[in-house]
């Protein structure tokens, strides 16, 4: 899956030339101002430098993707945060990421997905996230679909290409 929303025609036919293998669990290329994370800033300071670097001198390994939890047509970051955060501050069009879990599939210590989500991610973790990186989300995206009162259809799932 290739994430849209932002994404340049170019950039999109570039990624689908390229052709990356998907592996055992779905594969994305994301545009990291469609992740959401579920870290404080100070989990993932110490990281966010090295990660700047690399991303500017255009690494974007698919070997090592961002872990994410799809809740609610939402993609939230599970693992990488530091290069989720280095994307957004260096402007790259996509990162690689992978789906641990969705909505209520078992994620980590008896918690669902969603049950994580809603035991981590707040207003005052998204604030504080958008301070660092100097980027502001779009429509309360990190709230998901049914939190923002959306039917059945959503821009957020429309977004992709399969």
């Amino acid at each position: 899956m290739i994430d849209t929303t932002f994404a340049d025609t170019d950039e999109v036919v570039r990624k689908i030339m390229a052709g990356v293998p998907a592996g055992e669990r779905p594969f994305c290329w994301m545009d990291p101002r469609n992740l959401v994370p579920t870290k404080r800033v100070e989990e993932i300071r110490g990281g966010i430098a090295d990660t700047a670097k690399a991303i500017g001198q255009g690494h974007s390994d698919p070997g090592d993707p961002v872990r994410t939890l799809y809740v609610d047509h939402v993609f939230y970051v599970s693992e990488g945060h530091a290069r989720v955060a280095a994307a957004l501050r260096g402007s790259a069009p996509f990162v690689a990421a992978t789906v641990a879990a969705a909505n209520d599939q078992p994620y980590t210590a008896g918690l669902t997905a969603r049950q994580h989500i809603r035991e981590t991610v707040d207003a005052s973790l998204i604030s504080e996230w958008e301070q660092a990186v100097g980027f502001r989300f779009q429509d309360d995206l990190w709230q998901g679909r049914s939190a923002r009162g959306e039917g059945s259809t959503s821009r957020a799932r429309d977004r992709l290409v399969h």
